[in-house]
């Protein structure tokens, strides 16, 4: 069912754009179940993922001029992150537009996240509307795409690996590497090709390239990888040099804009403190057993029961169990191994002209590449083994897989059926029975486990903003306050102690000094000291209260705060929630000064 040329063509695509973008935003709504949001607060909060370094970036942004450095974090003498590498530019950036209309990081977080699903949406709709891909079918495929359970599962504690929306103009590029006219080349008079400066789609390609190497180191190697493998291959099928040429400069060009992302992290950092080990590209490898098995917690029991039979008895299960594809992605999955098998054999499919078949032999192509890339046991291993162990979770590359799944069916469908329709009766048939397949998929794909805890987190909080205003009521403004148990940053398994940061509007705090730095190594040797020796040193460099988490000092916490009470000679303020504890060190400074 495609849509006449002329006039009225984009007075219809803009129709089907907003009503994609309204109906993304209204199932968005239904399936997080925003009206017991609280936005200020955010959706994931104080978990054991990275949600709170995604916070702690949030606020960071807000407050300072870019992710450089903090100057209240990491006291007595402040936060660097240089040795921490991040091309996530784009992504900064984005918080930093959004941090200009609030202060609270809370706010920015959501709306990030809640602006993921119809830039998502919206992208994915005008890539498969370029392949000649009928409304129907198109909104299909980009609703399905846009609410994968890898989406969800990803949250905000993987906030930016959720902002996948550039993923299908990546892809887009590599089918027009497969094609008679690869972006950023033209066929020139002579026996080589020149660049195509003049040609519409040269920035266009350009700007995917850019904005694909600085949001995020794994996006923008799957992509070039995947250009890579297109260029080879359709360099050999075509016997010419240019699709090869054309792939190169679009993996170049990424390459170049992550490096220099990367620059000041290289001119800059001392100590990479990110150092993978070659064998977490197996620990995070990709699993095919995962991609077609149901999502977890299915809405049915059966399906929900044997995906946690799976889980509890297969080895190697982490967050590679965001890579399901859902009941239509895995259709699309196995249309793929068909079609290439159907063309290694030499069969031809009349009913596809020769763009279609072109376009579903390069998905399978690139499924396949995909596949035995971040498989366990796959490339990715042998490349983290030879080259560098750097990209460790090849398990993301699914959301590209996912992609390709999902253009087969809707091409398939668009091809087989919705070009045959003629009557009116026929197409409100089709469009009902894609609305049907739409349903089911969105059906399969989401789970109510997917909805946040909002009465919990807002609790949590709550309590901790509460406790961080009665700190800063006792102390200074300004005042320092020195955390305990020490913990490292990044690279921990808990981040808890960001809390404290997080609420505050005038305290400088101890966490948040980057590992092996000047101020990590202060506060490493400080809480080794005995307490007493501790407490003095801590006064001597100008702290003002030392801060407790409770439950990450677990045992040793009850015998720290009677020690710290004698000590100073009162007792802590304790949160609403008793898990965090504080005492202030301002009258034992002003006892130490006086007797000075």
């Amino acid at each position: 069912m495609r849509v006449k040329p002329g006039a009225s063509r984009y007075l219809i695509d803009l129709g089907v754009y907003l009503g994609a973008a309204l109906t993304c935003c209204a199932l968005t709504s239904w399936f997080l179940a925003l009206w017991r949001a609280d936005l200020r607060i955010p959706f994931a909060y104080g978990g054991v993922g990275d949600e709170l370094t995604v916070a702690m970036g949030a606020k960071w942004l807000i407050e300072c001029p870019w992710i450089f450095s903090n100057p209240h974090l990491g006291m007595p003498f402040g936060s660097v992150n240089f040795n921490y590498p991040q091309p996530d530019v784009f992504h900064y950036l984005t918080f930093k537009l959004l941090g200009l209309t609030t202060t609270n990081f809370g706010w920015v977080m959501n709306w990030f996240y809640l602006l993921t699903f119809p830039a998502t949406c919206l992208c994915t709709l005008y890539v498969l509307r370029q392949m000649a891909i009928g409304c129907p079918a198109a909104l299909l495929g980009s609703l399905l795409y846009t609410f994968l359970p890898y989406h969800f599962m990803r949250g905000e504690a993987h906030l930016f690996l959720g902002a996948y929306y550039l993923v299908p103009f990546a892809a887009l590029l590599m089918f027009r590497v497969a094609s008679e006219s690869p972006p950023l080349l033209k066929q020139g008079a002579g026996k080589w090709p020149r660049l195509g400066w003049r040609d519409p789609g040269f920035i266009g390609a350009a700007a995917i390239c850019v904005i694909a190497g600085s949001s995020g180191v794994y996006y923008a190697f799957f992509a070039s990888f995947l250009i890579m493998v297109t260029g080879l291959a359709a360099t050999a099928a075509q016997r010419r040099i240019v699709p090869l040429l054309s792939a190169l400069l679009l993996a170049g060009l990424i390459g170049l804009v992550v490096v220099l992302c990367l620059l000041p992290h290289l001119l800059l950092g001392q100590h990479n403190i990110s150092t993978r080990a070659s064998g977490d590209a197996e620990t995070y490898a990709l699993k095919v057993t995962q991609l077609l098995l149901p999502v977890s917690g299915h809405r049915l029991p059966a399906l929900a029961a044997l995906k946690n039979n799976y889980y509890h008895a297969a080895p190697l299960v982490n967050e590679n169990d965001a890579a399901t594809l859902g009941l239509v992605g895995s259709i699309g999955f196995l249309l793929l191994l068909c079609w290439g098998a159907f063309r290694l054999m030499g069969a031809n499919a009349k009913w596809l002209d020769r763009d279609d078949q072109r376009i579903l032999s390069v998905a399978a192509l690139l499924t396949l590449a995909a596949t035995l890339l971040a498989t366990i046991g796959g490339l990715g291993s042998l490349f983290a083994v030879l080259i560098s162990p750097q990209i460790r979770s090849y398990n993301r590359i699914s959301v590209f897989i996912a992609f390709f799944c999902l253009l087969a069916v809707v091409l398939a469908l668009d091809r087989g059926v919705g070009a045959r329709v003629r009557s009116r009766a026929s197409k409100l048939i089709y469009c009902s029975g894609v609305a049907l397949l739409g349903l089911i998929g969105l059906y399969d794909q989401t789970t109510p486990i997917y909805i946040p805890n909002y009465r919990s987190n807002a609790q949590a909080f709550r309590s901790d903003a509460r406790f961080v205003r009665s700190i800063e009521k006792k102390v200074p403004s300004g005042a320092m306050i020195f955390q305990l148990p020490y913990l490292t940053y990044p690279e921990a398994s808990r981040y808890d102690l960001v809390r404290g940061y997080l609420h505050s509007k005038t305290l400088r705090w101890s966490y948040g000094a980057m590992m092996n730095e000047r101020s990590d190594l202060w506060v490493r040797s400080t809480q080794e000291q005995p307490p007493s020796e501790m407490v003095r040193r801590l006064a001597g460099a100008g702290f003002s209260g030392i801060y407790l988490d409770r439950k990450l000092l677990a045992e040793n916490g009850p015998a720290m705060e009677a020690e710290l009470s004698r000590i100073l000679g009162e007792q802590p303020l304790i949160s609403q929630e008793s898990q965090l504890s504080f005492f202030s060190l301002e009258s034992y400074r002003a006892t130490l000064a006086a007797k000075q």
